[in-house]
Protein backbone atom coordinates (compact mmCIF):
# COMPACT_ATOMS: atom_id res chain seq x y z
CA UNK A 1 0.00 0.00 0.00
CA UNK A 2 1.30 3.64 -1.26
CA UNK A 3 0.95 5.77 1.55
CA UNK A 4 0.35 9.37 0.44
CA UNK A 5 2.12 12.19 2.04
CA UNK A 6 -0.17 15.55 2.71
CA UNK A 7 2.24 18.91 1.57
CA UNK A 8 1.29 22.26 1.82
CA UNK A 9 2.61 25.26 -0.07
CA UNK A 10 5.16 27.82 2.35
CA UNK A 11 4.21 30.18 -0.09
CA UNK A 12 0.88 30.40 0.39
CA UNK A 13 -0.92 32.26 3.57
CA UNK A 14 -3.57 32.22 5.72
CA UNK A 15 -6.12 34.04 4.74
CA UNK A 16 -9.54 35.97 6.65
CA UNK A 17 -12.67 35.61 4.90
CA UNK A 18 -13.79 38.32 3.02
CA UNK A 19 -16.52 39.19 5.90
CA UNK A 20 -13.95 39.12 8.51
CA UNK A 21 -11.22 41.13 7.00
CA UNK A 22 -14.49 44.19 6.62
CA UNK A 23 -15.12 43.65 10.44
CA UNK A 24 -11.34 43.83 11.63
CA UNK A 25 -11.28 47.83 10.96
CA UNK A 26 -14.21 48.16 11.93
CA UNK A 27 -13.56 46.96 15.29
CA UNK A 28 -10.72 48.97 15.59
CA UNK A 29 -13.48 52.46 14.77
CA UNK A 30 -15.48 51.34 17.33
CA UNK A 31 -12.78 50.93 20.07
CA UNK A 32 -11.39 54.04 19.08
CA UNK A 33 -14.71 55.98 19.18
CA UNK A 34 -15.53 54.37 22.85
CA UNK A 35 -11.87 55.62 24.24
CA UNK A 36 -12.66 59.27 22.96
CA UNK A 37 -16.25 59.37 24.18
CA UNK A 38 -15.08 57.13 27.41
CA UNK A 39 -12.17 60.29 27.70
CA UNK A 40 -14.30 62.85 27.10
CA UNK A 41 -17.14 62.26 29.93
CA UNK A 42 -14.16 61.94 32.47
CA UNK A 43 -12.28 65.18 31.11
CA UNK A 44 -15.51 67.08 30.12
CA UNK A 45 -15.24 69.79 32.54
CA UNK A 46 -12.09 70.77 30.27
CA UNK A 47 -14.10 71.23 27.28
CA UNK A 48 -17.43 72.05 28.66
CA UNK A 49 -18.48 75.20 31.18
CA UNK A 50 -22.41 74.47 31.16
CA UNK A 51 -25.03 73.03 29.46
CA UNK A 52 -28.58 75.09 28.48
CA UNK A 53 -31.48 72.86 27.64
CA UNK A 54 -28.60 70.43 26.17
CA UNK A 55 -26.92 73.01 24.27
CA UNK A 56 -23.13 72.79 24.67
CA UNK A 57 -21.48 76.17 25.69
CA UNK A 58 -17.49 75.60 25.33
CA UNK A 59 -14.67 76.41 27.57
CA UNK A 60 -13.39 78.00 24.72
CA UNK A 61 -17.05 80.41 23.74
CA UNK A 62 -16.54 81.62 27.70
CA UNK A 63 -12.51 82.42 26.94
CA UNK A 64 -12.93 84.24 23.42
CA UNK A 65 -15.61 86.03 25.45
CA UNK A 66 -13.53 86.90 28.31
CA UNK A 67 -10.82 88.24 25.91
CA UNK A 68 -13.85 90.50 24.38
CA UNK A 69 -14.17 91.98 27.68
CA UNK A 70 -10.64 92.17 29.55
CA UNK A 71 -8.19 90.64 27.34
CA UNK A 72 -5.88 93.96 26.98
CA UNK A 73 -5.94 94.18 30.32
CA UNK A 74 -5.30 90.58 31.30
CA UNK A 75 -2.51 90.65 28.46
CA UNK A 76 -0.79 94.15 29.90
CA UNK A 77 -1.12 92.53 33.50
CA UNK A 78 1.07 89.69 31.79
CA UNK A 79 3.18 91.46 30.25
CA UNK A 80 3.79 93.29 33.63
CA UNK A 81 4.24 90.46 35.75
CA UNK A 82 6.58 89.05 33.45
CA UNK A 83 8.93 92.34 33.21
CA UNK A 84 9.15 92.37 36.57
CA UNK A 85 9.87 89.10 37.27
CA UNK A 86 12.59 89.35 34.46
CA UNK A 87 13.93 92.20 36.53
CA UNK A 88 14.23 89.98 39.51
CA UNK A 89 16.68 87.70 37.82
CA UNK A 90 18.66 90.18 36.56
CA UNK A 91 19.10 91.56 39.99
CA UNK A 92 19.05 88.34 41.27
CA UNK A 93 16.24 89.15 43.61
CA UNK A 94 14.26 86.00 45.09
CA UNK A 95 11.27 86.45 47.72
CA UNK A 96 11.47 83.69 50.03
CA UNK A 97 7.92 81.96 51.64
CA UNK A 98 8.36 83.18 55.21
CA UNK A 99 8.26 86.76 53.51
CA UNK A 100 4.85 86.32 52.29
CA UNK A 101 3.61 84.30 54.63
CA UNK A 102 4.56 87.32 57.25
CA UNK A 103 2.90 89.43 54.68
CA UNK A 104 -0.38 87.69 54.15
CA UNK A 105 -0.39 87.31 58.13
CA UNK A 106 -0.12 90.90 58.05
CA UNK A 107 -3.17 91.38 55.70
CA UNK A 108 -5.20 88.59 57.76
CA UNK A 109 -4.31 90.71 61.43
CA UNK A 110 -5.76 93.63 59.71
CA UNK A 111 -8.85 92.23 58.37
CA UNK A 112 -9.79 90.58 61.81
CA UNK A 113 -9.70 93.92 63.39
CA UNK A 114 -12.20 95.10 60.78
CA UNK A 115 -13.87 91.27 61.77
CA UNK A 116 -13.47 89.93 58.20
CA UNK A 117 -11.10 87.20 57.58
CA UNK A 118 -8.93 87.42 54.30
CA UNK A 119 -11.08 84.21 52.85
CA UNK A 120 -14.22 85.72 53.19
CA UNK A 121 -12.70 89.17 51.50
CA UNK A 122 -11.21 86.55 48.32
CA UNK A 123 -14.65 84.74 47.98
CA UNK A 124 -16.63 87.95 47.71
CA UNK A 125 -13.80 89.21 44.97
CA UNK A 126 -13.71 86.14 43.24
CA UNK A 127 -9.66 85.86 43.90
CA UNK A 128 -8.26 82.88 45.82
CA UNK A 129 -5.44 82.23 48.05
CA UNK A 130 -2.90 81.66 45.23
CA UNK A 131 -3.55 85.24 43.68
CA UNK A 132 -2.78 86.85 46.71
CA UNK A 133 0.24 84.96 47.25
CA UNK A 134 1.36 85.82 44.10
CA UNK A 135 0.27 89.64 43.99
CA UNK A 136 2.53 89.61 47.50
CA UNK A 137 5.64 88.10 45.55
CA UNK A 138 5.11 91.07 42.68
CA UNK A 139 4.88 93.77 45.73
CA UNK A 140 7.75 92.20 47.49
CA UNK A 141 9.96 92.37 44.16
CA UNK A 142 9.24 95.97 43.38
CA UNK A 143 9.55 96.91 46.81
CA UNK A 144 13.25 95.31 46.95
CA UNK A 145 14.17 96.89 43.63
CA UNK A 146 12.66 100.54 44.62
CA UNK A 147 13.54 100.40 48.31
CA UNK A 148 15.64 103.66 48.09
CA UNK A 149 13.37 105.29 46.44
CA UNK A 150 10.55 104.72 48.70
CA UNK A 151 12.44 105.20 52.28
CA UNK A 152 10.67 107.48 54.06
CA UNK A 153 12.54 110.44 56.39
CA UNK A 154 11.79 112.27 59.57
CA UNK A 155 11.60 115.38 58.28
CA UNK A 156 8.72 114.13 55.72
CA UNK A 157 6.91 112.94 59.10
CA UNK A 158 7.14 116.00 61.04
CA UNK A 159 5.93 117.82 58.13
CA UNK A 160 3.03 115.90 57.60
CA UNK A 161 2.32 115.03 61.21
CA UNK A 162 2.28 119.18 61.61
CA UNK A 163 -0.16 119.24 59.21
CA UNK A 164 -1.93 116.68 59.88
CA UNK A 165 -2.34 116.15 63.86
CA UNK A 166 -5.17 118.31 64.08
CA UNK A 167 -7.23 116.03 61.60
CA UNK A 168 -6.84 112.80 64.23
CA UNK A 169 -9.27 112.28 67.02
CA UNK A 170 -7.84 114.08 70.23
CA UNK A 171 -7.39 110.49 72.22
CA UNK A 172 -5.15 109.06 69.85
CA UNK A 173 -1.55 108.65 70.74
CA UNK A 174 1.30 110.69 68.13
CA UNK A 175 3.54 107.17 67.83
CA UNK A 176 0.23 105.93 66.52
CA UNK A 177 -0.47 108.93 64.62
CA UNK A 178 3.49 108.99 63.11
CA UNK A 179 3.11 105.31 62.33
CA UNK A 180 0.29 105.58 60.39
CA UNK A 181 1.64 109.13 58.70
CA UNK A 182 4.78 107.16 57.45
CA UNK A 183 2.52 104.28 56.03
CA UNK A 184 0.37 106.70 54.11
CA UNK A 185 3.55 108.57 52.69
CA UNK A 186 5.88 104.94 51.97
CA UNK A 187 2.23 103.83 50.34
CA UNK A 188 1.52 106.86 48.02
CA UNK A 189 5.67 107.04 47.35
CA UNK A 190 5.77 103.83 46.30
CA UNK A 191 2.74 103.50 44.07
CA UNK A 192 4.39 107.20 42.23
CA UNK A 193 8.04 104.75 41.93
CA UNK A 194 6.20 102.18 40.73
CA UNK A 195 4.70 103.88 38.19
CA UNK A 196 7.62 105.31 37.07
CA UNK A 197 9.65 101.77 37.05
CA UNK A 198 7.02 100.09 35.10
CA UNK A 199 7.37 102.87 32.72
CA UNK A 200 10.92 102.95 32.35
CA UNK A 201 11.14 98.91 32.18
CA UNK A 202 8.28 99.07 29.25
CA UNK A 203 10.23 101.51 27.56
CA UNK A 204 13.21 99.58 27.41
CA UNK A 205 11.49 96.47 26.83
CA UNK A 206 11.20 94.48 23.01
CA UNK A 207 7.36 93.50 22.99
CA UNK A 208 5.81 92.57 20.40
CA UNK A 209 1.79 91.96 20.65
CA UNK A 210 0.57 89.14 18.49
CA UNK A 211 -2.30 89.23 19.64
CA UNK A 212 -4.48 92.89 19.09
CA UNK A 213 -7.73 93.85 21.45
Amino acid sequence: MSGKSLSTDSSQEMTLPDNLQQRRPNIRLIFIVAAVVLIGYYFRDWFVAAMVNNRVITRIEVINELEKQAGKQALDSLVTKSLIQQEAKKRSIVISQKEIDNEIAKIEKQLKGQGQSLDEVLAAQGSTRKDVIEQTRMQLILEKILKDKIAITQVEIDKTFAQEKANFPKDTQEAQIRAQIESSLKSQKFSTEVQKFLKEIQDKASIRYIKKY
